[in-house]
């Protein structure tokens, strides 16, 4: 019990930076773009490692955690990727962190789907917000916005979507056995 409760509370951390990564670049998009990325590939590294610890808690209905090990293995190797190549992907970073949010979401509207069979009063809550963190996803794909002051705003916005996604799932979904 002690390991899941451990576990629930480590999976709530980077859910917690993304929210509040997204809440400082909204009002200050002036950061260092390079600094940037070096920041969220540190963040996505340890996001991964994070996700491929949780991925062997067990819980009562093992939603929270079902896609952990593969979306860790694909946050360590984005993080990685980000971070040791970051000139070379700067033209593209917007679209590598649209992917990465939109396989999230992605994979919490299947989250989505097993909470309902279930039997989880508020599986829509979960559906709502997976939703609307993938359509953020996707406008942050396609870039519809002109600066790179407007992409950081979006981007922070994204963060804070997907932060708050992932700690509704995490404190909703993963039941201790007493």
């Amino acid at each position: 019990m002690k390991s899941i409760c451990k576990t629930k509370f480590v999976s709530c951390i980077p859910a917690l930076i993304f929210i509040i990564l997204g809440c400082y670049l909204l009002p200050n998009p002036q950061i260092a773009f390079q600094s940037l990325c070096y920041l969220l590939g540190v963040v996505f590294m340890g996001y991964g490692v994070i996700k491929l610890i949780c991925y062997f808690a067990k819980d009562i209905y093992q939603l929270a955690f079902q896609f952990d090990f593969a979306m860790g293995l694909f946050s360590l190797t984005m993080g990685f990727l980000i971070f040791y190549f970051v000139k070379p992907i700067t033209n593209i970073f917007p679209t590598m962190i649209g992917i990465i949010i939109l396989v999230d979401a992605v994979l919490k509207i299947q989250t989505t789907l097993d909470a309902k069979k279930f039997g989880l009063e508020k599986w829509w809550l979960i559906l709502i917000l997976a939703l609307g963190t993938a359509l953020a996803a996707v406008l942050l794909i396609v870039k519809p916005m002109g600066t790179i002051y407007t992409l950081l705003h979006f981007l922070g916005l994204n963060f804070i979507f997907d932060g708050c996604l992932n700690l509704w799932i995490v404190l909703y979904t993963v039941k201790v056995v007493n």
